[in-house]
């Protein structure tokens, strides 16, 4: 596999959450919902995080489970929901209840995250056999 390739979904998806980030905190800060007690910035280290890791593992893996990469891709989204409710949730239902901020400090994220990682599977999973 040429190095480009990874470099390509790495920068692409460095740019997206950094640019998502700063954009996300403003609109919080300009609606003035923000809480001082966010977890905004980790919910974004936390998905960038395991996007890079699980799209690392897959590639290292492709040859030899070259079958099962999008079982491994799912499992790996199982993952960062059980990073949520383990890590996460506990926080947001502090307070008894988890508001639409709260839910959207974290899904924003996961689904930007997400959505870029189908897309670089999708052609990990139709490189040529050559490039494999």
């Amino acid at each position: 596999m040429k190095l480009l390739f990874l470099f390509n979904f790495w920068l692409r998806l460095t740019v997206s959450c950094v640019f998502l980030y700063f954009a996300h905190n403003y609109s919080i800060c300009f609606l003035g919902v923000g809480s001082e007690e966010s977890l905004l910035l980790e919910s974004y280290c936390a998905n960038y995080g395991l996007a890079i890791f699980i799209f690392g593992a897959l590639c290292l893996l492709r040859k030899r489970f070259n079958d099962h990469l999008g079982f491994l891709f799912l499992y790996g989204s199982f993952a960062k929901f059980a990073v949520f409710f383990v890590f996460f949730y506990p926080f947001y239902q502090g307070d008894g209840h988890m508001n639409r901020q709260e839910f959207l400090e974290f899904f924003i994220p996961y689904l930007v995250c997400l959505s870029i990682g189908t897309y670089y599977v999708s052609l990990l999973l139709n490189l040529p056999a050559k490039e494999k």
